[in-house]
This record gives C-alpha cells, sequence and structure tokens, in this order.
C-alpha cells in the first residue's frame, strides 16, 4: 500500500511534464507518464519518464498491476505518424524493425500496433515471393485474432483474402469474400468484400481470354466468360448503386468498371462511367486519374476517325 501511495505522489508530479512518453490512465484517477518496456497479461512494466530522461532506466524499473490501469494513451513519434499515412511501395524493413518494437500491444486498447502491423503486412503481401506472402498470411491472421480494433481486424479479415489469390487459392478466396456479404458484418466490409469479388471475377476473365484467345468461337466457353464480365460489372457497381454515400468505394467501383468497359473495347460506356465520376465526385483524389483516361479514350477515338478519313480519301 505505501508502494502505491509512492507511486501515486510520483504520478501527480509528472503529469506536468510535457517531455512524457506514455501515460497511465489509473482507476482512481491518477496519471502516470513513464515509458513502457512490456506489457504482460497482469502486469505493466515501465520507467517513468524523469528517471528515463535522466539515464536511470537500468535501475529504475517499475512494474504496476494491469487491474489497476482504466487505459493507456501510447506516445507515437513523428516517424510513426509517418509511416502510417504511407502509401505503396513500403519500407519492409523498416515496418519489420517498428512492428517488433510494437507488435506486442497488439491487443492494448488505442495502441497503433495493429496499424502498423496491417502496414507491414501489406509490405509483405506486396512482394514476389512465396515465402512472404506465407508470412503475411500469419500476420493478417494474428492481426484478426488479437488486435483490439474492429476496423483493423476487418482489414486484416480482407488481407488474407487478397494473399489467397495470390497463392492461387481463388474458390477459397470467393467463399471467403462471399461469407462476408452474406453475414453483414457492416456496410464497410459488405463493400470492400463486393471490391475485392469483383477484382478476383476481371482477373478470372483476363485469365481466361488470355489462355484462350478466340473464346467468342466456343459454345461452351463463351457463357462461362459472359458470366464472369457481368459477375465483376455487377459487383464493381454495387457500391455505387447501393452505397453512395461511401464516396471512395463508389469511385473505386466507378473506376474498376471503367478498367473492365475498356478491357472488352466498350469504349462508350467507359467514357459514360468516367464522365459519371468527374460529374458527381469531382473533389475525389481519383478525379484527376478519370480525366486522364477520359482524355486518353478521346484521343483514341479522334485518331480512329482521322485513319478512317484517310482511308475514305
Amino acid at each position: 500500500m505505501r508502494g502505491f501511495l509512492s507511486l501515486v505522489f510520483v504520478c501527480f508530479f509528472l503529469t506536468s511534464e510535457v517531455w512524457a512518453i506514455d501515460v497511465l490512465h489509473l482507476k482512481t484517477g491518477q496519471e502516470v507518464r513513464c515509458q513502457i518496456l512490456s506489457i504482460t497479461q497482469k502486469t505493466i512494466n515501465f520507467v517513468l519518464s524523469r528517471e528515463a530522461q535522466r539515464g536511470r532506466a537500468r535501475q529504475a524499473k517499475r512494474s504496476f498491476p494491469l487491474s489497476k490501469v482504466d487505459y493507456i494513451d501510447f506516445f507515437q513519434s513523428k516517424k510513426e505518424a509517418e509511416l502510417l499515412i504511407q502509401k505503396p511501395p513500403f519500407n519492409r524493413l523498416v515496418l519489420q524493425k517498428t512492428w517488433n518494437a510494437k507488435g506486442s500491444y497488439l491487443g492494448q486498447p488505442r495502441s497503433n500496433a495493429g496499424q502498423i502491423g496491417l502496414l507491414y503486412a501489406d509490405a509483405l503481401r506486396l512482394e514476389d515471393s512465396v515465402y512472404f506472402w506465407t508470412q503475411a498470411m500469419e500476420l493478417y491472421t494474428l492481426i484478426e485474432n488479437k488486435a483490439w480494433d474492429e476496423a483493423v481486424r476487418d482489414k486484416a479479415r480482407l488481407g488474407k483474402i487478397r494473399v489467397l489469390v495470390l497463392q492461387g487459392k481463388i474458390a477459397e478466396a470467393i467463399h471467403s469474400a462471399e461469407n462476408i456479404i452474406v453475414e453483414n458484418t457492416g456496410e464497410s466490409m459488405t463493400v470492400e468484400a463486393n471490391l475485392l469479388l469483383a477484382e478476383i471475377k476481371f482477373w478470372q476473365l483476363r485469365e481466361l481470354q488470355k489462355e484462350n484467345p478466340v473464346w467468342y468461337e466456343d459454345d461452351e466457353l463463351k457463357p462461362v466468360r459472359d458470366q464472369l464480365y457481368h459477375q465483376a460489372l455487377d459487383h464493381y457497381l454495387i457500391p455505387y448503386l447501393f452505397h453512395g454515400t461511401g464516396e471512395d468505394a463508389a469511385v473505386r467501383g466507378l473506376m474498376g468498371s471503367a478498367a473492365l468497359y475498356d478491357f472488352v473495347e466498350d469504349w462508350k460506356r467507359s467514357k459514360e462511367v468516367l464522365q459519371d465520376v468527374l460529374r458527381i465526385y469531382a473533389l475525389s483524389p481519383m478525379a484527376a486519374q478519370a480525366k486522364r483516361k477520359l482524355e486518353a479514350i478521346n484521343a483514341v477515338k479522334a485518331n480512329l476517325n482521322n485513319e478512317r478519313e484517310k482511308t475514305i480519301n
């Protein structure tokens, strides 16, 4: 009891220190500003900020029952903040190092371990290696099972489906995505599952036509090809038609459908979709891409018209 009162006294003293790292919010209302060393199921091990600053961390290690802590504000460095907004290509080695330092906090509310883990898993998935894909699957699975943040767990589940596609387990990937839709776990997950299914069906369509250049002459193959095309298109358009308030997903779906139209050389419909993106979602980050694609289609059309005129003349 005496040790606990001493700790509380130090807590009050340290709450004014602006250079603190992590902050333990005790159930008594006090705060402990410290640097967390590790967290077990029952105990938090840390050094108090003042002692850490003075270079006495080795002698100043403290332990405290986790049951007495209400929540923790984990310190996030500037480098970590920059890391969390990165876009591909990722620095896999930097993410690995950060994950190794933060991964043990995966189940702790308010920690960014899950977000860092997702980025590291994404970096592994984007490598052209079966070995890294296996690592990505293991990490996504860990995050799905252990992360405190439901949104992070959902993204890990979607990441697993993407790895299944890379591993050639297409039927399993489709089944997993369809399960998400059937379970109706939430609008965001339903939309993302539809977009994933669209990507998978589009990939199957490209592979079918690549392996069978004259598919249109095969009475058995043509219905299969047509079904893949319509399935991909339906899944791409679902976010726009039924979840239009989710602007990002709606635009991604429309841009995906435009790419699908381009693939089958339906330039008219592709142009109409791109015009819709520019008209309805003019402020979207993808509007510039839509404009470039539209200009490219118009340029191709103009070239074709010029060629026809030359032929006639």
